[in-house]
């Protein structure tokens, strides 16, 4: 359950604000009974500005309570998000940061990708990421993440997509880790 309000300052400027409470449930002939049913709640505020038709950048504030009674207390989270998206033509561009500390430990990622848009048809993206993490309870469990994406996309028909992706990965943890994927999608009902 939750309620967002928003509000439009000015033609290109609107302030929302939000929260939500949620509590998690699992089907108890499964594996996942064996977890707690934590309520969480996250509250967020944020700004969207758009100085241009093309071009929207945000900015926010989020936090997270999450009652773990079974665990023995409370966690305590909060967040500073941003990102912005521009278009260019057939090319958007996206960039986007968040920054996250409290009882999960420190985190903070950030992302850059570029689409472009090739006749009606076809889309090439690529990604590069990275999240620094430290965990709070794991030792040895620290370090950056990086990843880049490259991908395809191809329109074969209204209800078919043909995709295809190669992964690069590098960590501390677990070093370089390469993935390819190939995607036949369709809808079978319309």
């Amino acid at each position: 359950s939750g309620a967002h309000v928003e509000w439009r300052v000015l033609p290109a400027l609107r302030i929302g604000a939000g929260i939500e409470r949620h509590v998690p449930s699992f089907d108890p002939g499964t594996i996942w009974a064996y977890f707690e049913q934590a309520p969480v709640i996250e509250a967020n505020t944020g700004v969207t500005w758009s100085p241009r038709s093309n071009v929207v950048l945000e900015a926010g504030l989020r936090g997270r309570r999450a009652d773990l009674a079974d665990a023995g207390g409370v966690d305590h989270d909060g967040a500073v998000e941003a990102q912005a998206v521009a278009r260019f033509g057939a090319t958007r561009v996206h960039v986007d940061a968040t920054s996250w500390n409290g009882d999960l430990g420190p985190t903070v990622s950030a992302a850059v990708g570029v689409e472009r848009t090739l006749g009606t048809q076809t889309r090439l993206e690529a990604l590069v990421s990275g999240w620094l993490f430290d965990h709070p309870t794991r030792e040895g469990f620290y370090g950056l993440s990086l990843s880049d994406v490259v991908a395809v996309e191809h329109t074969l028909t209204s209800t078919a997509k043909l995709r295809a992706e190669l992964e690069h990965a590098h960590s501390r943890i677990v070093g370089h880790r390469f993935r390819g994927l190939a995607l036949l999608s369709f809808e079978v009902w319309r």
